[in-house]
Parts: structure tokens; C-alpha cells; sequence
């Protein structure tokens, strides 16, 4: 009876230890992918960041030249083509 009740306690344990593992390599897997997804982030922002610099100065040089654009469609001020 003490044996079976040994084994038991023995099965017991290995299993709270297996989830206990489990859950420990969960969470640092879980951190792993968190922080390249942050890493990957950080860089679409600065892609976004230069391409939206890209189109500001677009639009500064067209507007220098006289073309306005209003959302989608472009304006132009010339002597000819008064709004």
C-alpha cells in the first residue's frame, strides 16, 4: 500500500514539475517572439516615416511649381488656370 502511495506522489510530482517546465519555456518563447515582433515594429515605423518625408517633399517641390494637390485630385495655379 505505502508503495503504491509512493508511486503515486512520485507520478504527482513529475507532472506538476512537467507543467511547471512547460509554462516557464511557454513564457520565454512567448517573450522571444514579442520582442521580434517589437524589433519589427520599430522598423516599419521608420519605413513609414521615410516614405510619408518622401511624399511631404513631393509635395512641397509640386507646390513650389504651383500644383496643389486636395486629397486625390492636383490643382494647377498658373496665369492661365485660375481656381
Amino acid at each position: 500500500m505505502r508503495l503504491l502511495l509512493l508511486i503515486v506522489v512520485i507520478f504527482i510530482l513529475g507532472f506538476v514539475s512537467f507543467q511547471i517546465y512547460r509554462q516557464i519555456d511557454l513564457y520565454y518563447s512567448l517573450k522571444e517572439q514579442y520582442n521580434e515582433i517589437e524589433k519589427r515594429k520599430k522598423e516599419l515605423n521608420e519605413e513609414i516615416l521615410k516614405r510619408n518625408q518622401i511624399l511631404l517633399d513631393i509635395k512641397n517641390r509640386l507646390a513650389e511649381k504651383g500644383v496643389i494637390i486636395n486629397g486625390e485630385e492636383f490643382q494647377q495655379i498658373d496665369l492661365y488656370n485660375f481656381p
